[in-house]
């Protein structure tokens, strides 16, 4: 895969992935047009990108959540769930 077809991909992914319609399968088949078929691990690793930089993107958020649940007696089922 060359990079010129990693970075078409990868903001088809970005572009993609917060419409109701599958970003993978638009991966799929723009991946199946530019090269003729499929690299599937490629195609984990864009997703798993995407999942971290909704990780740093609402970091502050998921830290505050984190902090309320292990503070507040309330939510000591789902401190519990969470330790386990």
């Amino acid at each position: 895969m060359e990079w010129l077809e990693a970075v078409l991909l990868g903001l088809i992914q970005g572009l993609t992935e917060f419409i109701p319609i599958s970003s993978s399968g638009h991966l799929l088949i723009a991946q199946y047009f530019l090269s003729g078929g499929g690299e599937r691990l490629f195609l984990e690793f864009v997703n798993i990108g995407t999942m971290l930089a909704l990780f740093i993107f609402f970091r502050k958020k998921i830290w505050q959540i984190l902090v309320d649940i292990f503070k507040n007696k309330k939510y000591a089922l789902a401190r519990n769930i969470i330790l386990t």
